[in-house]
């Protein structure tokens, strides 16, 4: 048990320690050398500096975007350079009950060609003869949207990306409300989120991040409060991207969460009922047969390991090796992802308490680090073990390095992509596949290495 008076508040890491000079510099008495030292000082400074970040990162998304649909000729053309059209052509297949096709590449390729001709997409004949906008995801999504594929193309991006939006802001918001940090750092995180580029870049290419932030983040939130089989529902909805489940599957089978996995079954069943309900069975053995392809970086599938910040793009900047040592690579470092976190987790399962904090924060960031293929609008998902990590941190026992460690890395996951993107990608280093590594380093070492208290509550440290 932890004594009431080794409970630790959760300092907020935007305030600094109380000026002692603050009265003298107000009187004048050290002249203008004191009165520059009491701005420095000034508790508010670091919030009006991240203020002043995050509006600059985000007008410099939204001016680049501009200018991109000015360079691109309207809305047709740079709905045409975005990922959304598709969900709307796998969406078209389903409504038109030729689902039972939706995972032929063949039949892709004549949709598009179709959205083509209707004058939704605006592809040269040469771009229109392959496939530009290849749908490898589970069926679920497009299931989903479906009823609203008879809507303008570009009709649809806009009303998804509002749905995208709102369902990131709410998953983050449920998991932020369920954390003990102080009122001004949950702001500041919910602003850091929105305004990153890679969420304005998740709007800007219609990704579905924000639906994967509401299955975490919601699931999280509601595991935090004890509510394990609605958390199970939530979480059961990252079955639309598959590639988010293993390792937190392995976690909740290894911790016999069966209320959580039953959740999550059901919602899978549900989804998958309504898949067999309107497109049959037809799509199962290709779907299977996709995914395989995906597994294996096809370029059919428009997939690159260059192109990603996972371990398996990092490696492929750094040494070029082909696909095969690449996903192979790939498969030992999941591995290696699973042994550090069954050797994490041991112990009581604890929502609620401070370590259980850091160990889903190091369960999220494994997840992203050795994922198969993380583009730049996955990054927007490292939120959720940003926020869980201060929980966790500032709540326990972690020396001043670390805790300035950790800050910096989340500071670093900011600014890199926001104004650093083409050096990542142009460097043999690849800097966010190497801060995720350095943050899941640091998790994992003050998990194993420094004794905790697995009983400290995180509800009482609000």
């Amino acid at each position: 048990m932890v004594r009431s008076g080794d409970v630790r508040t959760v300092a907020d890491p935007t305030q600094a320690e109380p000026n002692p000079n603050k009265q003298a510099a107000a009187d004048g008495s050290h002249g203008a050398p004191a009165a520059r030292a009491s701005i420095l000082q000034n508790p508010q400074l670091p919030v009006v500096l991240a203020l002043a970040l995050f509006a600059l990162t985000f007008a410099a998304g939204t001016l680049r975007w501009q200018a991109f649909y000015s360079e691109m000729g309207g809305p047709t053309g740079l709905l045409t350079q975005t990922d959304f059209p598709g969900l709307g052509l796998a969406s078209r297949m389903v409504a038109s009950g030729r689902g039972g096709q939706l995972y032929d590449l063949k039949q892709q390729l004549l949709e598009q060609r179709r959205m083509t001709a209707e004058g939704s997409l605006s592809l040269s004949p040469a771009d229109d003869a392959v496939l530009r906008y290849p749908y490898p995801y589970t069926p679920f999504l497009a299931v989903l949207w479906s009823p609203l594929a008879g809507l303008p193309l570009l009709s649809q991006m806009a009303l998804y990306g509002l749905l995208n939006l709102a369902a990131f802001t709410v998953g983050l918001c449920l998991l932020l409300a369920a954390l003990p940090l102080p009122g001004r750092t949950r702001l500041l995180f919910l602003l850091g989120a929105l305004t990153s580029f890679p969420f304005i870049n998740n709007l800007e290419q219609g990704q579905s991040s924000g639906l994967v932030m509401l299955a975490l983040g919601g699931g999280i939130a509601l595991m935090l409060r004890g509510k394990n089989l609605p958390a199970g529902l939530m979480l059961g909805l990252l079955v639309i991207k598959v590639q988010w489940l293993p390792l937190l599957v392995l976690v909740l089978l290894f911790k016999r969460q069966w209320r959580t996995l039953a959740g999550m079954l059901a919602t899978g069943a549900v989804l998958c009922a309504l898949s067999v309900l309107l497109m049959g069975t037809g799509w199962i053995g290709p779907y299977l047969s996709v995914l395989g392809q995906a597994q294996g970086y096809s370029r059919a599938l428009l997939l690159d390991p260059l192109y990603s910040h996972s371990f398996g793009g990092g490696l492929a900047a750094l040494l070029a090796p082909g696909d095969d040592t690449i996903r192979t690579a790939s498969l030992v470092c999941t591995l290696a992802c699973a042994g550090l976190l069954l050797a994490a987790w041991r112990g009581p399962w604890q929502p609620g308490s401070l370590r259980w904090a850091g160990l889903m924060a190091l369960t999220i960031v494994a997840a992203v680090f050795s994922n198969v293929h993380v583009n730049t609008h996955d990054l927007c998902l490292l939120a959720l073990p940003a926020a869980l990590g201060c929980a966790y941190i500032a709540g326990s026992n972690a020396a001043d390095t670390i805790r300035t460690l950790w800050y910096g890395l989340l500071w670093a996951a900011y600014i890199v992509p926001a104004f650093l993107l083409p050096q990542t990608f142009a460097w043999p280093v690849r800097m966010t596949t190497l801060i995720m590594l350095l943050m899941l380093g640091l998790l994992a070492w003050q998990l194993l290495s420094v004794q905790q208290k697995d009983g400290d509550p995180l509800a009482s440290q609000v």
